[in-house]
């Protein structure tokens, strides 16, 4: 991706599938590595309970960011938690999204990393 190439129509970069496991890698400008894997399973309700609550205790415990959409009429909920750290050259950012009404669980992992001597 150059700075010329114009964004899509929703103003993205570049989208990456993530049914499944994924795993996809790209450098920028010779010189930053970006790389993102996804898992989407979908789990039994009482693991997916025990995955839930050890998702929020692991949370709270942090402090990270956290979003809870209630359930509404026949739609469960749904929590999303972000983790980012910063390290000497990279930024790793995880992310959980998970869904009540069909008790799945979508778990991201991305860097991006300061390619040295470039």
């Amino acid at each position: 991706m150059t700075r010329n190439e114009p964004l899509t129509d929703r103003g993205l970069l570049q989208t990456i599938p993530c049914r499944g496991e994924k795993y996809h890698e790209e450098t920028y400008g010779g010189n930053i590595r970006y790389m993102i894997s996804t898992q989407e399973e979908q789990l039994t309700q009482t693991l997916y309970e025990a995955t839930k609550h050890e998702i929020a205790s692991y949370a709270a415990k942090r402090e990270l960011m956290t979003a809870e959409v209630p359930a509404q009429g026949e739609t469960g909920a749904c929590l999303s938690v972000l983790d980012i750290e910063r390290r000497s050259h990279e930024l790793l950012v995880q992310s959980f999204h998970l869904f009540d009404e069909n008790q799945m669980v979508i778990k991201t992992q991305a860097i991006l990393e300061a390619v040295k001597g470039s």
